[in-house]
């Protein structure tokens, strides 16, 4: 067998074969980035032009082809959640938020060092154990068949992401789906509901284009969340960073600008500019307020019904990231200082609205005050801390402790984030479009930016 072997590989790098293995791998690899076309459609239509060519290497062509299409289905799965070919499908589950982090060369040079180790160890698994399965697979009976049959679904739902049972379901509906059509034993008609174009069944493009494609190119379209910057007094207003989906807190550090996006449920980092926007985290569930106090990061979690809100940490670049605070209702703006954390916690279904804090670890979490409506923002330095009500239009002010809470600028227009330096406030008014100032003590309130489009988060940089 080594003989043989020796002699394909001699045979396979002669200057000729060798040409049509590169314009067979090319040709694979821009069919398997076109979602539904994959290297059986590109073998088949190109089986044609091999009747005039060397026999062998138009089967060289053919199997560079198919390993080409392999490795181009999972380019459309890193970038665009798009997966070229059914196999590039489990690729995008870490494959994307890889690039959305900015490291889509990362994740490609992964997945092509993957699929040549997996056409390495398929063939040498095809060279010696082909004859015992091809001997295992005579042998099969209809319960053979069911048992992979269930084998299929258990991995299914093992590798869907979150919920098995959910996993499952799917799996049964792709079952039900697949029953559509002619029956290939019996030749009866099965849900076609009096539709000629359903005897055939579904076909596997509409499939792909409609459960991939078209979600994934509609919540492009929903990315119009920005960020914007400006100075300290309001004026050279200008959007750094753009394509975010629904961004709402805001904090920056001495070098970069942080935010989460609460409907793509993820956190992002850029520089000061703008620059190098990308993600660094994802997967997180409705991120509302994000804070960092320059050597970590935290943000709220919003939870879901009454219950579930979290705080979490991590580092500046999104390492480490793990849960502190857990089960304080839903949550919304943070903020932190050198010592505590603070977050609001607004009601629903007829639950208390309040402000939180705790340390920095998370522990001791405790509640400061209950006595209000809907807060939204957080800010904090070392002595007070601050919160925006959005239903009253209040802007509240206590001491870091929670003491003496009170309100100290009113009128606004659904206040939602905000922020605080040495000498001002600074918020966000989601209702009237702006960006607002005032003294610590609420003095001298003033829009400072117009124009927005329903902002959201505000910080202060250096």
């Amino acid at each position: 067998m080594l003989d043989h072997l020796v002699l394909g590989l001699t045979a396979a790098l002669q200057f000729k074969h060798f040409v049509f293995m590169m314009l067979g791998t090319v040709i694979g690899l821009w069919v398997g980035v076109l979602p539904g076309l994959g290297g059986p459609v590109a073998m088949a239509i190109l089986i044609p032009f091999t009747f005039s060519m060397d026999p062998l290497s138009a089967l060289l062509m053919l199997a560079s082809i198919s390993v080409g299409a392999a490795f181009g289905g999972s380019v459309t799965s890193i970038l665009l959640n798009i997966p070229g070919e059914a196999s590039s499908a489990a690729t995008a589950y870490d494959g994307y938020p890889m690039a959305q982090q900015g490291r889509a060369k990362v994740a490609m040079g992964l997945s092509a060092g993957a699929s040549m180790a997996a056409a390495l160890v398929g063939v040498l698994i095809l060279m010696f154990a082909s004859a015992p399965v091809a001997k295992a697979a005579l042998a099969f009976s209809p319960a053979e068949y069911f048992a992979l049959a269930i084998l299929g679904l258990t991995v299914v739902s093992v590798a869907a992401l979150g919920s098995t049972l959910k996993g499952l379901a799917m799996g049964a509906l792709g079952i039900a789906i697949s029953l559509i059509g002619v029956d290939s034993i019996l030749g009866t008609e099965r849900y076609t509901f009096g539709f000629v174009y359903l005897l055939d069944g579904v076909s596997f493009v509409p499939v792909m284009v409609g459960l991939f494609a078209i979600t994934e190119l509609t919540s492009m379209i929903l990315e119009g969340g920005t960020i914007a910057k400006a100075g300290p007094d309001g004026t050279s207003a200008q959007t750094i960073v753009t394509g975010q989906r629904e961004p709402s807190g805001v904090a920056v550090t001495g070098s970069h600008v942080y935010w989460a996006n609460t409907d793509g449920g993820s956190i992002g980092q850029a520089g000061l500019d703008g620059s190098g926007a990308h993600l660094i985290l994802t997967n997180q569930r409705s991120p509302n307020g994000v804070a960092t106090d320059g050597t970590h990061l935290y943000w709220t979690v919003a939870g879901i019904g009454a219950s579930g809100g979290q705080v979490w940490e991590a580092d500046l670049d999104g390492r480490g990231a793990h849960l502190i605070v857990v089960g304080t209702s839903i949550l919304d703006g943070i903020a932190v200082n050198s010592s505590h954390i603070y977050w609001s916690a607004p009601s629903v279904a007829g639950g208390t609205d309040s402000v939180w804090m705790a340390n920095l670890d998370g522990l001791s979490p405790q509640s400061i005050s209950t006595t209000q409506t809907q807060p939204a923002g957080v800010a904090a330095d070392d002595a007070h801390v601050y919160w925006a009500e959005s239903e009253t239009g209040f802007i509240w002010e206590a001491n870091a402790d929670g003491t003496l809470p009170h309100p100290i600028i009113t009128g606004q227009d659904h206040p939602s984030g905000i922020a605080v330096d040495g000498a001002h406030l600074y918020w966000a008014n989601a209702g009237d479009n702006t960006i607002n100032q005032a003294n610590l003590d609420g003095g001298g309130a003033h829009t400072i930016v117009g124009g927005q489009n329903f902002p959201s988060g505000v910080a202060v940089g250096p």
